[in-house]
């Protein structure tokens, strides 16, 4: 088991539920949140939540689902740098404790991407927009992607019908 836990890409996480105790973390999640491996004192896995807030929002969810599934929440790093986690869990017993088993995926990069590509359709809308003529661009399947409103103003008996994924 160590062997695949220590090679594995993958962070894991063992840490008592209710106390918030990290009893064990793997090379992986000690490299994602920038903590010493192996771990040669227990910590408290409050600390690698953006706030406590957070940590109580996950724990409570996963105590009364049994489980977290790529919930998205805000993650502290050892230096204090924040960052966007999606976190998945379960519950298990070992030796009388509730423990979570766990694992973060960092989503700093989608996030960062998705946040230009908001930007880019933005600035698109907002040249398409400012067209002094009416402007409506279909793709290969002859269903509308977007118009303006003075598209929408040309078309105007049919103007309600003009949204997003009509055809032609």
């Amino acid at each position: 088991f160590r062997t695949l836990d220590e090679t594995n890409p993958l962070p894991l996480w063992l840490t008592d539920t209710y106390s918030g105790v990290v009893l064990y973390h793997s090379p992986a999640a000690a490299e994602l949140l920038g903590y010493s491996w192996p771990v040669t004192e227990h910590y408290r896995s409050a600390r690698s939540y953006a706030s406590p807030e957070e940590r109580e929002a996950c724990t409570n969810e996963l105590i009364a689902t049994g489980r977290l599934d790529h919930r998205v929440t805000r993650m502290r790093k050892a230096d204090g740098t924040e960052f966007w986690g999606a976190i998945s869990s379960r519950l298990a017993k070992l030796g009388g404790r509730t423990i979570s088993i766990g694992t973060v995926v960092d989503l700093t990069g989608q996030m960062s991407k998705e946040a230009e590509l908001r930007e880019a359709r933005e600035t698109l809308k907002d040249a398409v927009e400012s067209l002094t003529e009416g402007f409506a661009l279909y793709d290969a399947d002859d269903r509308l992607v977007m118009c303006n409103q003075r598209y929408r103003d040309f078309n105007f008996m049919s103007a309600d019908l003009l949204v997003p994924g009509t055809r032609w």
